[in-house]
């Protein structure tokens, strides 16, 4: 009988530790389903934008190198944002289509002759990635997996426990 406890134990053991890493796997895609990525200082050349006596052509356009799921909006609204290549913001100094997902510089002292005269910028963004749930209900129950599975775990070790115990108390 005493084995019999043991072994269901040791079942039970094996059976949390890999719900345990199941619930690690499911959370990592969750999270890159219901949240959008960001990407952090990717290089922008300019140069293309420029005209005679380092003016801007503000009528040149750019574009980043993740345009991310168009039903979502590809980029998320707000996020992009330009920096010099010294850390220097260029905030102000660029207009953004969402919907088009293009950038243009505006033709600005900053852009000319001030802190954004250089061709080299950074570009920090968030966009939505190709396997984002764009339906909100979605998004929301995809998010209780995991604590779903999770309560089922806990409740596995609180029965194997119980059994246990049993067993040792006959």
């Amino acid at each position: 009988m005493a084995n019999q406890g043991i072994n269901a134990l040791l079942v039970g053991f094996l059976i949390v530790i890999l719900g345990v890493t199941f619930v690690a796997v499911i959370a990592t895609q969750t999270n890159t389903d219901t949240n959008p990525t960001t990407v952090s200082d990717e290089a922008l050349d300019i140069s293309a934008a420029r005209l005679a006596a380092n003016n801007i052509n503000t009528t040149y356009t750019f574009t980043l190198s993740q345009l991310g799921l168009q039903e979502a909006g590809g980029w998320v609204t707000d996020s992009v944002f330009f920096t010099n290549a010294t850390g220097g913001t260029l905030a102000g100094n660029f207009t953004v289509d969402y919907d088009a997902q293009t950038i243009v510089f505006k033709n600005t002292t900053t852009m000319v002759t001030g802190i954004g005269v250089g061709n080299n910028t950074l570009a920090d963004y968030k966009y939505y990635q190709d396997s984002y749930l764009v339906s909100s209900f979605g998004r929301n129950t995809i998010n209780m997996v995991p604590g779903f599975f999770a309560l089922f775990i806990l409740i596995g070790i609180i029965s194997l426990l119980y059994l246990f115990l049993r067993e040792l108390n006959k």
